[in-house]
């Protein structure tokens, strides 16, 4: 759904309309975005769709012109955070423990 739909609260549970309204203040630039996905898969961005799903994250489905399907996470605060996650991904991924490839993990202001 759309986050900037207007919002039926009568059809929505408290958690959705919370979630809703979290990610209504989240709208980092479709130009960022191209600028990062390029730098993390060397391939321009041609289709992109954002996932209103959790709490945490600004997430977008994204598909380059080299064909790559690719998750963009953007958290909106501590900004450890995903290098401490890409930590226990090669951790686990040394164990062999399958785990999705980390393409890039960037602070940007």
């Amino acid at each position: 759904m759309n986050p900037n739909e207007i919002l039926n609260t009568d059809t929505v549970t408290e958690n959705e309309l919370f979630r809703r309204q979290k990610h209504e203040r989240w709208n980092t630039p479709i130009e960022t975005i191209k600028l990062l996905v390029l730098e993390a898969a060397d391939s321009s961005l041609v289709k992109y769709e954002r996932i209103v799903n959790g709490e945490n994250n600004e997430v977008y489905s994204v598909t380059t012109e080299s064909g790559q399907e690719i998750i963009v996470r953007i958290h909106h605060g501590d900004s450890a955070r995903f290098e401490k996650e890409r930590w226990a991904l090669e951790h686990c991924a040394e164990v062999s423990v399958p785990v999705p490839e980390v393409l890039l993990v960037r602070s940007i202001e």
